[in-house]
């Protein structure tokens, strides 16, 4: 009997270790990623000088608004940036100056920033440029993480000033820890041309850029240096003319989230602000915190308006983690995501007042149905902490 007691509580210690054990392959893969990522950043200074705009090119800006359509993208992309690759990413910055005189000479009139995605299509002997993204993303500031990119810069109104056609860019790139990556981050930390017409006044560089890292903000800032005052000792120092920053950020396979069930549709509320459904009550005591694994690469910072489903596995935060679980299959939209499956509790059983000649029965694990909802993880830690900073 003793025997059959000592290995009952074998092969509980066994179940432990290994819930355990998987706890600490996931920490160091953590620990392993996170090192992989040297926050070394890295800058490229960009000093080619501006060519002149050929005026079939300059016909497809809206000149006056700085601007390019979406639809039109592909062919100014194409004229200008004949050699990008197809399927590379292209960041556009169409400048116009303000007009000559006055204190604001060196100052901009209008500007657009644009992101652009090169689809080339092959029709026989000719290739057509097509830009491969949503006109949102076009308009947008997000690249999906890519080590090169494009960038063509185009100056119109420069009134042949050599200081407005000498402009020069700087890219700055800050490396990032994976989104993926820092949900779990939060989570481990929290548990644990016919004739040519005349020739405009526009201006451009387009070039390819090796930005090493797939995950990272990519800033560009534009310099235009002044012209040195006569009998000036020293060179006039360039001053900044603009800047945006992109952030470059692929999809993945998984993320972590947290996990509410529910018992019906009075727990959960619209909340107007962001148009998403949510619990109505988010406390320690009924959130899972939960592993996401997707069939496909997942934006896991702005999810689509298309359904994603996804496997789901989680464990309680709060309590004996090691004594429940849920495993479920998850769908939904960056409106209302939610999960359907089974939710397994540990019931504990102990002797009292028998003789250890007298062996426990076994620990049974009771499955019932589980749904609910599931809520980005980072938001709620957030709340919650400053929630707790205020008592």
């Amino acid at each position: 009997m003793k025997s059959k007691l000592i290995a009952r509580e074998l092969s509980v210690v066994g179940r432990e270790g290994l819930r355990h054990g998987m706890l600490l392959l996931v920490t160091l893969f953590l620990l392993t990623s996170s090192c992989a990522l040297a926050d070394e950043k890295k800058s490229i200074p960009i000093t080619d000088p501006l060519r002149h705009m050929s005026a079939q090119a300059f016909g497809l800006l809206d000149a006056n608004d700085a601007s390019v359509t979406y639809a039109q993208s592909g062919s100014l992309v194409q004229e200008l940036f004949p050699s990008l690759r197809d399927k590379e990413y292209c960041i556009i910055h169409i400048v116009r100056w303000n007009s000559p005189g006055g204190a604001n000479k060196y100052s901009i009139d209008k500007q657009h920033w644009y992101v652009y995605q090169n689809k080339a299509v092959v029709g026989g002997s000719s290739t057509v440029f097509h830009n491969n993204i949503s006109k949102s993303d076009f308009e947008g500031t997000r690249v999906y993480g890519e080590t090169k990119i494009g960038l063509l810069y185009i100056y119109l109104n420069t009134q042949n000033d050599q200081i407005k056609q000498g402009v020069t860019y700087k890219l700055d790139i800050t490396p990032k820890t994976p989104d993926n990556i820092q949900n779990l981050t939060a989570l481990l930390k929290f548990v644990a041309g016919v004739a040519a017409p005349p020739e405009p006044d526009a201006f451009y560089v387009a070039k390819e850029l090796d930005i090493s890292y797939q995950t990272s903000d990519l800033r560009f800032t534009a310099y235009v240096t002044p012209e040195t005052p006569p009998g000036g000792a020293t060179p006039t120092t360039p001053t900044q003319l603009t800047e945006m920053t992109f952030d470059n950020e692929g999809r993945y396979w998984w993320d972590v989230d947290f996990a509410v069930p529910l018992k019906g549709y009075k727990d959960v509320e619209l909340n107007q602000s962001g148009d998403t459904i949510q619990p109505k009550t988010i406390t320690r005591q009924n959130v899972f915190a939960t592993l996401e694994i997707y069939p496909w690469k997942v934006d896991t910072k702005r999810p689509k308006k298309t359904f994603v489903p996804s496997l789901v596995a989680g464990i309680p935060i709060s309590g004996k983690p090691l004594d429940r679980y849920l495993v479920a299959v998850g769908l939904g939209t960056n409106w209302f995501r939610g999960f359907v499956g089974v939710g397994f509790d540990r019931r504990k059983t102990t002797l009292t007042g028998q003789p250890l000649s007298v062996s426990a029965p076994n620990d049974q694990w009771v499955r019932k149905l589980s749904f609910g909802i599931t809520i980005p993880l980072r938001p709620v830690l957030q709340n919650w902490k400053s929630s707790s900073s205020k008592k």
